[in-house]
């Protein structure tokens, strides 16, 4: 008898997985829909959008970014090679 896992061990692992992921998008394994692409829906997207907030709060990534202050950028000097298109 083998001790390493076979071929017919991982199928169900592939199942559940698609299955989840199934249900993030109605049935479906993706959506291409205009706005929908990269969203979820149901319990599965609800418990990782929640996961995010709360981590990124942990983390204190939810505050408010200062203003961009852009008067210390210079543009690159180019001395060789291909020059400015404008």
């Amino acid at each position: 008898m083998s001790s390493s896992i076979g071929f017919a061990a991982a199928i169900p692992i592939a199942t559940t997985k698609s299955s989840v992921l199934r249900s993030t998008r109605a049935g479906a394994l993706s959506d291409s829909t205009f706005g929908q692409r990269h969203r979820g829906t149901g319990n599965v997207a609800d418990l990782i959008a929640d996961t995010f907030h709360v981590w990124k709060k942990k983390l204190g990534l939810d505050a408010e970014l200062p203003p961009l202050n852009c008067e210390a950028f210079e543009p690159p000097q180019i001395n060789t090679g291909q020059r400015r298109l404008f």
